[in-house]
């Protein structure tokens, strides 16, 4: 089962700014996320 992944406006207008680096890094953790919501600290 995948879940999805939602964004704010604002969260998109942040990551375009970043380096390539720290966006491969957030879209590694979105895929995470999308199968496995329970994965890391809770918020």
């Amino acid at each position: 089962m995948e879940y999805e992944i939602y964004e704010t406006d604002i969260f998109s207008k942040i990551y375009e700014g970043l380096e390539k680096k720290e966006q491969e890094w957030i879209d590694k953790t979105k895929l995470q996320l999308k199968t496995n919501p329970y994965v890391g600290k809770p918020l």
